[in-house]
């Protein structure tokens, strides 16, 4: 994720299935501590704020008529009425949310992981290999850096990078284009439904999306399937701008536009079948040595913030039994 793009709690059906736990508990987990918080203060605590995470008002339109799942999990959810919009009527509904300054936030994470004792390594892992190797070389770097560190497993959280990591042919992008503008929007706002002219397979789905604390918002965007360009393209940043001007028009200057600080294309990680939570026992060719314990972790499409606590408490959960359930044979024997 590049830290101009946006992160914000969406709870909505993206396509991905998790292959253990159920994205409605993995999104119930994630905002769960966050509006606990506020409902036991009255007020956003001073460490989320400096997180980067922001309460933010969120409003959404689509097609469809009938409350979504997650309406008795919200605070203040509403239902909004009816607007026609791409020569469609989309129902509309309203609800308190989350909004994440993602540079403040991952470097927010990386503190807490050092506190709690972690070390960050940077290399580069080769690719035309087996899983066994790429591991083997991540085992090599860690011992180099760090005397004496048994590794017990592996997490591998790589996001689009497992279609040749892995390798794992069902992992594909879903190229997202966004733009950045100056002001913070008041609230975030989604509108769910593309042109008629557009393929479903490649919708365009406009969103305003505030920054907090950076005096900045970022528009959007698209969900393209299966495309690796990876630059802007001009005609479809001139189409975000001029889809999001009727639902952030305190952005617009005295000649109706924005005022454009970047585009940029991310890729989200998609993958046939849904996301991959699971441990795998990993051997050298020919079934030789000791197995490496990895437990997978990628595959998410667009929901990698919203699910992302939810997920590590998966991965949690799964080396644990793992480990204790190897425990437990080997004290049998």
């Amino acid at each position: 994720m590049r830290d101009n793009e946006p992160g914000m709690w969406r709870a909505i059906e993206n396509g991905t299935k998790p292959c253990k736990k159920s994205k409605k508990t993995r999104d119930r987990q994630e905002v769960g501590w966050v509006f606990t918080a506020l409902s036991s203060t009255g007020e956003w605590p001073t460490a989320l704020l400096r997180s980067g995470v922001h309460p933010s008002q969120r409003s959404r339109r689509s097609e469809d008529t009938s409350p979504p799942w997650f309406a008795n999990e919200v605070k203040g959810f509403r239902m909004i009425g009816t607007r026609r919009i791409n020569g469609k009527v989309l129902t509309g509904h309203e609800f308190e949310s989350i909004m994440i300054n993602v540079p403040r936030y991952l470097d927010y994470l990386r503190q807490r992981a050092v506190e709690l004792g972690a070390r960050s390594l940077k290399t580069t892992l080769p690719v035309s290999t087996t899983l066994a190797g790429t591991l083997r070389h991540a085992a090599e770097v860690v011992r180099h850096a760090v005397t004496a560190t048994p590794i017990d497993a592996f997490v591998n959280a790589t996001g689009i990078s497992a279609s040749r990591l892995v390798p794992d042919s069902a992992v594909f992008p879903i190229r997202g284009q966004t733009v950045t503008v100056k002001g913070e929007a008041k609230g975030i706002t989604t509108v769910d439904a593309s042109p008629d002219n557009v393929s479903p397979a490649s919708p365009n789905i406009t969103y305003v999306l505030p920054r907090p604390r950076s005096g900045t918002s970022i528009l959007g965007g698209t969900k393209q399937a299966g495309d690796w360009a990876a630059e802007p393209d001009r005609l479809t940043t001139q189409e975000i701008l001029d889809r999001a001007k009727e639902f952030a028009p305190e952005l617009l200057d005295e000649r109706g536009e924005f005022e454009v600080v970047s585009a940029q294309v991310g890729f989200r990680p998609g993958r046939k079948g849904g996301a991959r939570v699971e441990i795998e026992e990993v051997r050298q060719p020919g079934g030789v040595g000791e197995a490496m314990v990895v437990c997978h972790s990628y595959g998410h499409a667009g929901a990698g913030y919203q699910n992302s606590i939810g997920n590590a408490d998966e991965v949690v959960r799964l080396l644990e039994g793992y480990f204790k359930g190897r425990s437990a044979s080997r004290a049998n024997l």
